[in-house]
């Protein structure tokens, strides 16, 4: 049997600003870098889907409406502000 590849884990120094990843496989560094902004840029070219975006949001609060650890007043003030966002 066969293990699944398991994520990257935290590494080095983090009070010397370096904070790596380690293999958990093989104890050895893996390279990593920030893609944030060029994930930003990518994702401002892509066109948009009204339709996506507002079924995505309905989703979001349908989960919010069967979530049994949030309040009624909770649930209303989290749908509100989903719906702002349409």
């Amino acid at each position: 049997m066969t293990t699944p590849n398991r994520p990257p884990i935290p590494s080095g120094d983090a009070q010397a600003g370096f904070l790596g990843m380690t293999d958990p496989d093989t104890g050895n560094p893996v390279s990593v870098a920030d893609r944030r902004a060029e994930f930003e840029r990518l994702s401002r070219q892509a066109p948009r889907d009204p339709g996506a975006e507002r079924a995505f949001i309905e989703s979001k609060i349908e989960m919010i409406r069967k979530d049994s650890n949030l309040t009624e007043a909770e649930k209303e003030r989290a749908i509100e502000e989903l719906r702002r966002g349409l």
